[in-house]
């Protein structure tokens, strides 16, 4: 078979039951009938999978690529761009190192912007998604307690729930997690989706409403760490419910995973004693890129504007431009604020190429991103840039990921 035997389309519901087989194949780690069946309860079956962007390639009568989208909103400071979260990429084991992925890929992301969407995200294997202009959007952050340290008072009434979708809970992470970065506007997962091995426990306020929730599950690598993955709720609630979780399983250590460090949860446990792990990958990893420039700033521009106002800068008047090598968009800055404008923003503009995103993002210091990228830029544009994109330490829950 050639390259150009490869059929790519977008997948149907009639493709399902192979489209599921081939993921479980692929992704065989956790054992095929697992992962089929995680597939066909929520994870790819009746989720925000978004079967016109995403694309199969077919070869021999049969499925053998796959790059699969997800459909969420993804916040940046209090504004939200619509992210296309890459996941289930797979090649058949058979047509594997022929360039088939790529004849996948890039359909679908030529796609992406044609059915709106901002950015796209994946948590990719190394050394692959920067040949589709992907870049590191954030760090791997890990918070690992000792059980002794978290308190000892339990939590009345704490139940175990059912990983199913839950308006609730929704509703309660969506106010807990409002303006930070890089997390998701759920419902994510409209109806299930929660990964293998998830525990999730929740309580009740004195009126019966939900008043908080923890999603836990085993460490596999380690019988004596549990993690958390997911919460929404006060934060001491939260520290009091997983240790007492944490003493229930024989657990001495507790690793809190994909937490926000700019949530009051994080903020809290900072005060205490805690080991922070910090996981930085050049190529690999949590990984993003734009799709629509002009669309992310002009969505965008309000928060922006707010983070002006609230610098020494905020009288300042100018223009910015920012290009990440497909698109050049322009700032215009006057009163405290910041529109999106067709006008040209001279060398007071940022070739940021792919590294545009990070700033979007605020994957770090806009003036870290602009050094570790070799970007030539203006003293101006750096100072503007600085006060604009400033880091933001975005990540997205474990629950959200696809």
């Amino acid at each position: 078979m050639t390259n150009t035997d490869l059929k790519v389309i977008a997948p149907t519901r009639k493709h399902l039951p192979e489209l599921v087989d081939l993921s479980a194949k692929v992704f065989s780690g956790s054992g095929y009938y697992r992962m089929r069946d995680h597939c066909l309860k929520g994870y790819l079956k009746d989720s925000h999978y978004d079967w016109n962007v995403s694309r199969i390639g077919i070869a021999d009568g049969r499925i053998i690529t796959h790059f699969g989208v997800w459909d969420f909103q993804m916040r940046v400071g209090l504004a939200d761009l619509r992210t296309a979260g890459v996941g289930l990429v797979a090649t058949d084991n058979d047509y594997r190192n022929r360039g088939l992925l790529s004849k996948t890929a890039r359909p679908s992301i030529a796609a992406m912007l044609q059915a709106g969407y901002d950015i796209s995200l994946l948590y990719g294997k190394e050394n692959l998604y920067h040949r589709y202009n992907y870049v590191r959007s954030w760090a791997d952050v890990s918070y690992i307690i000792q059980t002794a340290d978290l308190p000892d008072k339990k939590v009345a009434g704490i139940k175990r729930f059912k990983l199913v979708y839950d308006q609730r809970r929704a509703d309660l992470y969506n106010r807990w997690h409002a303006g930070l970065s890089g997390t998701a506007v759920r419902p994510t997962y409209p109806l299930a989706g929660s990964p293998l091995d998830f525990q999730g426990y929740q309580w009740m306020d004195a009126r019966g409403g939900l008043a908080g929730y923890v999603v836990v599950m085993p460490d596999k690598g380690n019988a004596a760490r549990l993690i958390c993955i997911d919460s929404a709720g006060e934060p001491t609630e939260i520290l009091r419910a997983v240790g007492q979780l944490a003493r229930k399983l024989n657990c001495n250590n507790v690793r809190f995973k994909s937490m926000h460090e700019r949530s009051r949860l994080a903020g809290i446990i900072r005060r205490g004693n805690v080991f922070v792990e910090q996981n930085y990958r050049r190529n690999g990893g949590p990984m993003a890129r734009t799709i629509n420039l002009k669309s992310c700033l002009t969505k965008i521009a309000p928060e922006l504007s707010r983070r002006l106002e609230d610098s020494a800068l905020a009288d300042l008047a100018g223009r910015l431009g920012l290009s990440d090598g497909m698109d050049k968009v322009t700032l215009d800055i006057a009163k405290g604020h910041v529109t999106v404008s067709d006008a040209d923003a001279g060398t007071n503009t940022i070739i940021a190429n792919d590294a545009a995103v990070q700033f979007l993002l605020g994957t770090a210091d806009a003036a870290e991103i602009i050094e570790s990228n070799n970007i030539e830029t203006t003293s101006q544009a750096k100072q503007l840039a600085k006060v604009l994109f400033p880091a933001q330490q975005p990540i997205l829950s474990g629950w959200d990921f696809f």
